[in-house]
């Protein structure tokens, strides 16, 4: 029977959790393209196209930080810059905000969210809205001052409050 097939599909919802997105991000990301899709309900096949479409990548994989410190958070705070660095940001390409901290779990998360923050407040970083969600920028000209911090140099002392 041609509904029964619908049973085997995953939902938005079921979707949006393995993306590790809000249903509404996904929801908003459909609407935004040529067409909704008249049932909201998906192959496990088309996840993998709707992540590139939303643009979501894993940049915590739980292993080791590349950089390490005194202190955890200030491991984090320079493995995150590290990172920033060497996915090309700060060569005029954006990424998703949420990129920043997926991956990571409790109080790292909410860390890491926190330095995002301070960095686009400290203008090292802005952020825009668009249908792919809130966008995270580096200048080029501030990837010099991000490689800096992830080897331990030319900290602010918004930096240094976050860390202590």
């Amino acid at each position: 029977m041609p509904g029964l097939d619908l049973f085997e599909k995953l939902s938005m919802v079921e979707v949006a959790r393995v993306l590790d997105l809000h249903p509404f991000e996904l929801a908003r990301l459909l609407g935004a393209g040529p067409a909704l899709p008249r049932v909201l309900s998906f192959e496990e096949t088309e996840i993998e196209r709707l992540r590139q479409l939303a643009g979501v990548e894993t940049w915590w994989d739980g292993g080791a930080l590349p950089e390490q410190d005194e202190s955890h958070q200030r491991s984090l705070v320079r493995s995150l810059a590290h990172k920033i660095v060497e996915q090309g940001l700060p060569g005029g390409v954006a990424t998703r905000a949420d990129n920043l901290f997926r991956g990571l779990d409790g109080d790292d998360r909410s860390f890491v969210r926190r330095v995002v923050n301070q960095l686009i407040r400290e203008r090292l970083a802005s952020s825009s809205s668009s249908a792919r969600g809130l966008l995270f920028h580096v200048d080029e000209d501030d990837g010099a001052r991000l490689a800096q911090i992830a080897k331990g140099e030319n900290w602010s002392s918004g930096l240094e409050e976050l860390c202590s």
